[in-house]
């Protein structure tokens, strides 16, 4: 049986064995750095897989692509060399946690589906008019009050009940050393001047008329910016 395999190798080559194949067969991995840091070989034959790396990365995906292999073959696979190494250096996903919070569990499973399919880049969007999901010991009211809104309106439809939640330092840590571990990088976007209407509620002097607002239910662009001017407004972002 042929495997399917998402994204599809640059290269693929059956051998015309067929093989036995497991997830307590036998893996050899080594590492050679000529190869390029996400690029890899991955050999099947006898029912052993030998695996060659350009960098732990490349090793990494090339045990994704041997658990595509297990995933849609079953217990017997063609025998194969496949050669690949990414057409794209940035492969990127984005889960906005702003408009509908998303916990560190469901984050770790969106994660590791990324990491199946060799994304390599978490775009993690963590405030925004709708809420600020970020706790900063120094500024609580950033969470307290800018990650709560009591309603959503997204696309006209009105859920009907509150929503709130934010992310400790420790489990911004948790999620970072998550990814890592998955040869992903975490982008964070902390949206200014602009898309800041949830700090301001939090902290009405960081805005230019000083009037207090409230996290914004629905989508849009909404006139409350940092006022750039003041100066405590810009210690407090940086």
């Amino acid at each position: 049986m042929k495997p399917r395999l998402i994204p599809q190798p640059k290269e693929i080559v059956y051998t015309g064995g067929v093989s036995k194949i497991g997830r307590d067969m036998p893996v050899e991995e080594t590492l050679d750095p000529a190869m390029g840091p996400e690029a890899y070989t991955l050999t099947l034959k006898d029912s052993r897989v030998a695996i060659a790396a350009g960098s732990e990365a490349g090793a990494f995906y090339a045990r994704q692509t041997l658990a595509q292999i297990f995933a849609t073959c079953g217990r017997v696979c063609d025998e194969l060399v496949i050669r690949d190494a990414p057409l794209h250096d940035y492969r990127g996903f984005m889960v906005d946690c702003c408009r509908h919070f998303y916990g560190v569990e469901e984050l770790k499973t969106l994660i590791e589906a990324a990491a199946y399919f060799k994304l390599n880049r978490f775009h993690w969007h963590l405030t925004d008019d709708q809420g600020w999901r970020i706790a900063i010991e120094r500024y609580p009211l950033l969470t307290e009050v800018g990650g709560k809104r009591p309603d959503s309106l997204f696309g006209g439809f009105k859920e009907g009940v509150p929503h709130e939640g934010w992310f400790t330092p420790d489990e911004i840590r948790e999620v970072v050393s998550f990814c890592a571990a998955r040869h992903i990088e975490v982008v964070p976007e902390i949206d200014m001047p602009g898309h800041f209407t949830a700090a301001i509620a939090a902290y009405p002097f960081l805005g230019c008329t000083g009037q207090p607002v409230s996290p914004e239910m629905k989508q849009g662009i909404f006139p409350n910016v940092l006022c750039i001017g003041n100066d405590e407004a810009v210690d407090l972002v940086k």
